[in-house]
């Protein structure tokens, strides 16, 4: 999942910062309802450690019932790469019960996307491709 959609600048200047725009909050609640009522079965959450992508994940897991707390903050997903991304999916998909959330940055998740279903992704913010093994 790409996280949603985020305010121009921070408080500090720093991309790193940036939070989520009101729009971007609204959305992530929308998906998370999505998510809930869908056949998923979260075993793990992981998000980059930007406060757009912490906030993202942070609010879907509200809507899931997924705990806070639980949530792994990756720093290394703000500037990843799709191979690293993918590898660290399978890694932790073998290590994890149930379905496994990513929150991330563009363009790592799209490519990691399109690389895993063969098909073109641009995820926007908030999108997300559900893909299965």
């Amino acid at each position: 999942m790409r996280h949603a959609e985020a305010k121009n600048h921070s408080a500090t200047g720093g991309d790193f910062g940036r939070e989520l725009s009101t729009t971007g909050r609204e959305t992530a609640h929308e998906v998370g309802r999505f998510l809930a009522c869908g056949d998923f079965h979260f075993g793990r959450i992981f998000a980059s450690g930007a406060l757009r992508a912490r906030e993202t994940a942070g609010i879907v897991a509200e809507e899931i019932g997924y705990p806070k707390e639980a949530i792994g903050l990756c720093r290394s997903f703000y500037d990843i790469d799709a191979a690293e991304l993918i590898d660290f999916i399978l890694e932790s998909s073998e290590d994890s019960p149930g379905d496994l959330l990513i929150v991330g940055h563009n363009p790592a998740v799209s490519e990691a996307a399109t690389l895993l279903t063969h098909q073109n992704h641009i995820l926007k913010p908030a999108q997300f491709a559900v893909i299965e093994s």
